[in-house]
């Protein structure tokens, strides 16, 4: 009931925008991980509203928004002999291109992205990865903010008030799904480091997934376990005030495209600690516009933030 009212909600904001909606069975978290299940309820409801659309609309040019549509969305498309963009955000390409996605999948999805008139990648790495794999129509466009919602605010300390965290200590925030590729632990990790040496460091970690559960009792177990909040899931209006009310935030995944979040930080003016993969290195000089530190190196990430918290 509470999703059905926020998506009434959401329909009535713009009248220009027409959303049809299909029931699926779970959120999809892992669309890196192939689900057979899930991909054939999500099969099933955008095709019954795919001739729905065209007979109602008649429309000019199909979008699939999601990676895991291309192999519904594009042939469907071709049917009807409409011309189709597909747009890639980071999963499953990330793994494909990384080599850990099951090759015989990789390689029909790469097959799908070619019968495409155009593919839209969110960095510039993933378009060039991708172009090298046969899709020759693969470009950048990367993603944006709205600076509007999205800038330096002083009111942002007002949002973690439930928290009773102490006064002046230094906010870490991880601003993260608990998603295997989002290493979680990895922060847990450099957090326990570094509070051996700054005692005063608090951790915020917002965010649900397959993971939760188990980051959880990780958390419960920690030495550091009075330094560590969890946030859960927030509404993501509440992203401004939160990135404003930390003093850095940080990032730790294994791949991304281009995480919005390192964009909507950086906007905020709050520092940017981000594992270096290569869309990070398309938004951060190294030193000047934040910092990188290699993934999955724990010891490398608390020295990050210790230099940052005494900078």
């Amino acid at each position: 009931h509470e999703l059905a009212a926020a998506c009434t909600e959401f329909d009535h904001q713009d009248p220009e925008l027409r959303i049809l909606r299909y029931p699926m069975p779970d959120l999809d978290y892992l669309p890196y991980q192939p689900n057979p299940e899930f991909s054939a309820h999500e099969k099933l409801g955008i095709e019954a509203q795919f001739r729905s659309i065209v007979q109602q609309f008649s429309p000019d040019l199909v979008i699939a928004g999601r990676e895991s549509y291309a192999s519904v969305v594009i042939p469907l498309a071709r049917t009807a002999g409409l011309p189709c963009v597909q747009l890639l955000r980071g999963s499953p390409t990330s793994q494909i291109i990384a080599g850990t996605y099951p090759k015989g999948l990789g390689e029909a999805f790469i097959r799908c992205l070619q019968s495409a008139d155009a593919v839209i990648a969110v960095s510039e790495f993933m378009a060039g990865e991708i172009r090298e794999r046969g899709v020759s129509q693969a470009f950048c466009i990367p993603n944006a903010v709205d600076t509007g919602h999205f800038r330096p605010s002083d009111r942002g300390g007002e949002i973690l008030s439930d928290l009773d965290l102490p006064t002046g200590a230094p906010i870490v925030l991880s601003p993260s799904n608990l998603l295997p590729r989002k290493r979680p632990l990895d922060l847990l990790r450099a957090a326990e480091i570094a509070l051996l040496e700054e005692p005063s460091l608090q951790f915020v970690f917002l965010g649900d997934g397959t993971d939760a559960e188990k980051f959880a009792s990780a958390v419960r177990r920690s030495p550091a376990r009075e330094n560590l909040h969890l946030l859960g899931w927030r509404p993501y209006q509440d992203m401004p005030a939160l990135l404003n009310a930390a003093d850095l935030v940080v990032m730790t995944s294994e791949s991304e495209g281009m995480s919005r979040a390192c964009i909507e930080t950086m906007a905020c003016g709050t520092l940017l600690i981000a594992s270096d993969i290569p869309p990070a290195r398309e938004l951060i000089d190294e030193g000047r516009s934040g910092l990188l530190f290699p993934v999955g190196d724990c010891p490398a990430l608390a020295e990050r933030i210790l230099w940052a918290v005494g900078h």
